[in-house]
């Protein structure tokens, strides 16, 4: 006898020690990411890519963040979103990472203080 879908996917959970509840909130945690994000057609991206795109964007936010606070400053997660942003579309491969983020933060703060 073929195992259906639906045990195949318990018995994976099962050993991940997961339940389909755990798989929707981390798929819909996922499909919030994308949205928010640029990726194109996401048919084209393979779920593991997609995970890890994930998990690194959030790994940036706290980046951001231990900078700013060394630099001083306090900045939320939508804030360090926006840094992100900024950062990635100036991005400069002959400029090391540090010196270009701690830039693209004082500059936001610069401007967000300014309001």
């Amino acid at each position: 006898m073929e195992k259906t879908l639906d045990i195949t996917l318990d018995e994976l959970l099962n050993k991940l020690g997961k339940t389909k509840e755990d798989l929707v909130i981390s798929l819909n945690n996922l499909q919030q990411y994308a949205e928010s994000q640029e990726h194109g057609d996401l048919k084209y991206i393979p779920l593991q890519r997609m995970f890890f795109l994930k998990e690194d964007f959030e790994n940036h936010i706290e980046d951001v963040k231990t900078h700013a606070d060394y630099l001083g400053y306090n900045v939320s997660d939508d804030e360090a979103k926006e840094i992100i942003k900024m950062f990635e579309q100036k991005y400069d491969s002959n400029i090391d990472e540090n010196t270009q983020l701690d830039c693209a933060i004082e500059q936001f703060v610069k401007r967000r203080d300014a309001k």
